[in-house]
Protein backbone atom coordinates (compact mmCIF):
# COMPACT_ATOMS: atom_id res chain seq x y z
CA UNK A 1 0.00 0.00 0.00
CA UNK A 2 1.39 3.40 -0.97
CA UNK A 3 1.64 6.33 1.39
CA UNK A 4 -1.23 8.08 -0.38
CA UNK A 5 -3.45 5.01 -0.16
CA UNK A 6 -2.77 4.71 3.55
CA UNK A 7 -3.96 8.26 4.12
CA UNK A 8 -7.11 8.71 2.00
CA UNK A 9 -8.43 11.56 4.12
CA UNK A 10 -5.39 13.63 3.17
CA UNK A 11 -6.10 13.45 -0.58
CA UNK A 12 -7.13 16.73 -2.19
CA UNK A 13 -7.09 18.63 1.15
CA UNK A 14 -5.35 21.70 -0.15
CA UNK A 15 -5.93 25.21 1.19
CA UNK A 16 -7.73 26.07 -2.05
CA UNK A 17 -10.22 23.21 -1.88
CA UNK A 18 -10.87 23.81 1.82
CA UNK A 19 -11.46 27.51 1.11
CA UNK A 20 -14.06 26.54 -1.51
CA UNK A 21 -15.86 24.35 1.03
CA UNK A 22 -15.85 27.21 3.54
CA UNK A 23 -17.49 29.43 0.93
CA UNK A 24 -20.18 26.79 0.53
CA UNK A 25 -20.70 26.73 4.31
CA UNK A 26 -21.25 30.48 4.30
CA UNK A 27 -23.64 30.25 1.35
CA UNK A 28 -25.55 27.50 3.14
CA UNK A 29 -25.73 29.64 6.27
CA UNK A 30 -27.11 32.60 4.32
CA UNK A 31 -29.69 30.33 2.67
CA UNK A 32 -30.66 29.08 6.13
CA UNK A 33 -31.13 32.63 7.43
CA UNK A 34 -33.24 33.56 4.38
CA UNK A 35 -35.34 30.41 4.84
CA UNK A 36 -35.82 31.30 8.51
CA UNK A 37 -37.10 34.77 7.57
CA UNK A 38 -39.48 33.23 5.02
CA UNK A 39 -40.70 30.70 7.58
CA UNK A 40 -41.36 33.41 10.16
CA UNK A 41 -43.25 35.37 7.51
CA UNK A 42 -45.29 32.27 6.68
CA UNK A 43 -46.16 31.81 10.36
CA UNK A 44 -47.17 35.48 10.64
CA UNK A 45 -49.47 35.20 7.62
CA UNK A 46 -51.07 32.02 8.95
CA UNK A 47 -53.21 34.09 11.33
CA UNK A 48 -54.41 36.48 8.61
CA UNK A 49 -57.67 35.72 6.87
CA UNK A 50 -58.94 32.22 6.14
CA UNK A 51 -58.07 29.48 3.68
CA UNK A 52 -60.77 29.44 0.95
CA UNK A 53 -62.76 26.28 0.40
CA UNK A 54 -64.15 26.84 -3.10
CA UNK A 55 -62.63 27.81 -6.44
CA UNK A 56 -64.59 31.06 -6.51
CA UNK A 57 -63.37 31.95 -3.03
CA UNK A 58 -59.77 31.27 -4.06
CA UNK A 59 -60.09 33.59 -7.04
CA UNK A 60 -61.67 36.27 -4.86
CA UNK A 61 -58.83 36.08 -2.34
CA UNK A 62 -56.16 36.22 -5.05
CA UNK A 63 -57.80 39.37 -6.47
CA UNK A 64 -58.24 41.11 -3.11
CA UNK A 65 -54.99 40.02 -1.41
CA UNK A 66 -52.61 38.31 -3.87
CA UNK A 67 -49.80 37.77 -1.34
CA UNK A 68 -52.10 36.05 1.13
CA UNK A 69 -53.62 33.93 -1.63
CA UNK A 70 -50.21 32.86 -2.90
CA UNK A 71 -49.14 31.97 0.63
CA UNK A 72 -52.30 29.93 1.20
CA UNK A 73 -51.57 28.07 -2.04
CA UNK A 74 -48.20 26.97 -0.59
CA UNK A 75 -45.98 29.21 -2.73
CA UNK A 76 -43.85 30.03 0.33
CA UNK A 77 -43.47 26.36 1.22
CA UNK A 78 -42.47 25.51 -2.34
CA UNK A 79 -39.97 28.38 -2.30
CA UNK A 80 -38.53 27.15 1.00
CA UNK A 81 -37.85 23.74 -0.53
CA UNK A 82 -35.65 25.45 -3.14
CA UNK A 83 -34.04 28.07 -0.89
CA UNK A 84 -32.84 25.41 1.56
CA UNK A 85 -30.97 23.40 -1.10
CA UNK A 86 -27.68 25.29 -0.51
CA UNK A 87 -28.14 24.60 3.20
CA UNK A 88 -28.44 20.87 2.45
CA UNK A 89 -25.34 20.96 0.25
CA UNK A 90 -23.41 22.68 3.03
CA UNK A 91 -24.50 20.00 5.51
CA UNK A 92 -23.23 17.42 3.02
CA UNK A 93 -19.91 19.27 2.87
CA UNK A 94 -19.59 19.18 6.66
CA UNK A 95 -20.10 15.38 6.63
CA UNK A 96 -18.40 14.52 3.36
CA UNK A 97 -15.74 12.46 5.14
CA UNK A 98 -17.77 10.88 7.94
CA UNK A 99 -21.20 10.21 6.34
CA UNK A 100 -20.94 10.93 2.59
CA UNK A 101 -23.51 8.38 1.38
CA UNK A 102 -26.36 9.34 3.74
CA UNK A 103 -25.89 13.06 3.31
CA UNK A 104 -25.68 12.74 -0.48
CA UNK A 105 -28.95 10.80 -0.45
CA UNK A 106 -30.51 13.47 1.76
CA UNK A 107 -29.48 16.22 -0.67
CA UNK A 108 -30.80 14.20 -3.62
CA UNK A 109 -34.17 13.65 -1.94
CA UNK A 110 -34.36 17.35 -1.10
CA UNK A 111 -33.73 18.32 -4.73
CA UNK A 112 -36.25 15.81 -6.09
CA UNK A 113 -38.81 16.89 -3.51
CA UNK A 114 -38.32 20.55 -4.40
CA UNK A 115 -38.86 19.76 -8.08
CA UNK A 116 -42.03 17.79 -7.33
CA UNK A 117 -43.29 20.48 -4.97
CA UNK A 118 -42.76 23.24 -7.53
CA UNK A 119 -44.21 21.17 -10.33
CA UNK A 120 -47.41 20.50 -8.41
CA UNK A 121 -47.81 24.01 -7.01
CA UNK A 122 -50.63 25.96 -8.63
CA UNK A 123 -50.19 29.34 -6.91
CA UNK A 124 -48.90 31.30 -9.91
CA UNK A 125 -51.25 29.65 -12.47
CA UNK A 126 -54.17 30.44 -10.14
CA UNK A 127 -53.03 34.07 -9.89
CA UNK A 128 -52.89 34.20 -13.68
CA UNK A 129 -56.45 32.87 -13.92
CA UNK A 130 -57.61 35.43 -11.34
CA UNK A 131 -55.96 38.26 -13.32
CA UNK A 132 -57.20 37.18 -16.77
CA UNK A 133 -60.79 36.40 -15.88
CA UNK A 134 -62.89 39.53 -15.61
CA UNK A 135 -65.70 37.34 -14.32
CA UNK A 136 -65.69 34.21 -12.17
CA UNK A 137 -63.91 31.25 -13.80
CA UNK A 138 -64.60 28.34 -11.47
CA UNK A 139 -63.98 25.63 -14.09
CA UNK A 140 -60.40 26.71 -14.81
CA UNK A 141 -59.68 27.25 -11.12
CA UNK A 142 -61.14 23.90 -10.10
CA UNK A 143 -58.96 22.11 -12.66
CA UNK A 144 -55.86 23.70 -11.17
CA UNK A 145 -56.93 23.08 -7.56
CA UNK A 146 -57.51 19.41 -8.36
CA UNK A 147 -53.86 19.20 -9.39
CA UNK A 148 -52.27 20.65 -6.28
CA UNK A 149 -54.41 22.67 -3.89
CA UNK A 150 -53.32 23.49 -0.36
CA UNK A 151 -53.55 20.35 1.76
CA UNK A 152 -54.35 18.13 -1.23
CA UNK A 153 -52.94 14.77 -2.21
CA UNK A 154 -51.36 16.40 -5.26
CA UNK A 155 -49.15 18.58 -3.04
CA UNK A 156 -48.23 15.77 -0.66
CA UNK A 157 -45.57 13.77 -2.60
CA UNK A 158 -43.21 16.72 -3.08
CA UNK A 159 -43.46 17.66 0.58
CA UNK A 160 -42.87 14.10 1.78
CA UNK A 161 -39.84 13.50 -0.47
CA UNK A 162 -38.31 16.84 0.52
CA UNK A 163 -38.89 16.21 4.23
CA UNK A 164 -37.50 12.69 3.92
CA UNK A 165 -34.30 14.34 2.73
CA UNK A 166 -34.34 16.67 5.76
CA UNK A 167 -34.93 13.68 8.03
CA UNK A 168 -31.88 11.90 6.59
CA UNK A 169 -29.72 14.99 7.01
CA UNK A 170 -30.85 15.40 10.63
CA UNK A 171 -30.05 11.74 11.34
CA UNK A 172 -26.63 12.22 9.77
CA UNK A 173 -26.10 15.19 12.09
CA UNK A 174 -26.95 13.02 15.10
CA UNK A 175 -24.26 10.53 14.01
CA UNK A 176 -21.69 13.04 12.75
CA UNK A 177 -21.21 15.24 15.80
CA UNK A 178 -20.37 18.35 13.77
CA UNK A 179 -23.43 20.38 14.75
CA UNK A 180 -24.09 19.10 18.26
CA UNK A 181 -26.64 16.55 19.40
CA UNK A 182 -29.15 19.14 20.61
CA UNK A 183 -29.28 20.75 17.17
CA UNK A 184 -29.46 17.37 15.42
CA UNK A 185 -32.28 16.06 17.60
CA UNK A 186 -34.24 19.29 17.20
CA UNK A 187 -34.11 18.74 13.43
CA UNK A 188 -34.98 15.07 13.68
CA UNK A 189 -37.97 15.52 16.00
CA UNK A 190 -39.17 18.71 14.32
CA UNK A 191 -39.09 17.19 10.83
CA UNK A 192 -40.78 13.98 11.99
CA UNK A 193 -43.50 16.03 13.70
CA UNK A 194 -44.14 18.13 10.59
CA UNK A 195 -44.39 15.00 8.44
CA UNK A 196 -46.90 13.45 10.87
CA UNK A 197 -48.93 16.68 10.98
CA UNK A 198 -49.04 17.12 7.20
CA UNK A 199 -50.04 13.51 6.53
CA UNK A 200 -52.74 13.61 9.23
CA UNK A 201 -54.09 17.00 8.06
CA UNK A 202 -54.20 15.81 4.44
CA UNK A 203 -56.00 12.60 5.41
CA UNK A 204 -58.48 14.53 7.58
CA UNK A 205 -59.10 17.16 4.94
CA UNK A 206 -58.14 20.02 7.25
CA UNK A 207 -56.60 21.01 10.56
CA UNK A 208 -58.04 20.71 14.03
CA UNK A 209 -57.05 21.55 17.60
CA UNK A 210 -55.09 18.33 18.29
CA UNK A 211 -53.28 18.57 14.96
CA UNK A 212 -52.30 22.17 15.63
CA UNK A 213 -50.94 21.08 19.00
CA UNK A 214 -48.65 18.73 17.07
CA UNK A 215 -47.69 21.31 14.46
CA UNK A 216 -46.69 24.04 16.94
CA UNK A 217 -43.84 22.26 18.78
CA UNK A 218 -42.71 20.58 15.55
CA UNK A 219 -42.51 23.95 13.81
CA UNK A 220 -40.59 25.49 16.71
CA UNK A 221 -38.09 22.61 16.73
CA UNK A 222 -37.62 22.86 12.97
CA UNK A 223 -37.03 26.60 13.31
CA UNK A 224 -34.48 26.06 16.09
CA UNK A 225 -32.71 23.44 13.96
CA UNK A 226 -32.53 25.77 10.99
CA UNK A 227 -31.15 28.70 12.99
CA UNK A 228 -28.60 26.67 14.96
CA UNK A 229 -27.45 24.82 11.84
CA UNK A 230 -27.02 28.10 9.95
CA UNK A 231 -25.03 29.63 12.80
CA UNK A 232 -22.77 26.58 12.96
CA UNK A 233 -22.21 26.63 9.20
CA UNK A 234 -21.30 30.31 9.34
CA UNK A 235 -18.77 29.52 12.07
CA UNK A 236 -17.32 26.65 9.99
CA UNK A 237 -17.10 28.97 7.00
CA UNK A 238 -14.93 31.38 8.95
CA UNK A 239 -12.43 28.77 10.13
CA UNK A 240 -8.79 29.39 9.21
CA UNK A 241 -7.50 25.89 9.95
CA UNK A 242 -8.03 22.87 7.69
CA UNK A 243 -9.25 20.54 10.42
CA UNK A 244 -9.93 20.43 14.11
CA UNK A 245 -11.29 17.45 16.01
CA UNK A 246 -12.41 15.81 12.76
CA UNK A 247 -14.36 18.85 11.55
CA UNK A 248 -14.04 20.04 7.91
Amino acid sequence: MTQLESRPNQLHRTPETEASWRRLYRAGAVAGFVATALLIGDIALSGVGTVPETASAWLAQLRSNPWLGLRNLDLLNASLAVVTLPLSLAIYGAHRRSEPALTALGVLLGAVGAALFLGANVALPMLDVADRCTQDCPAAAEALLARGAHGSLGALPGFLVSEAGSLLLAWTMVRGGVFGRATAWAGLLGTAGLIAYTVAATAAGGTSGPLLMLALPAGVLALVWQVRTSLRLWALGRRDTLSHQGLP
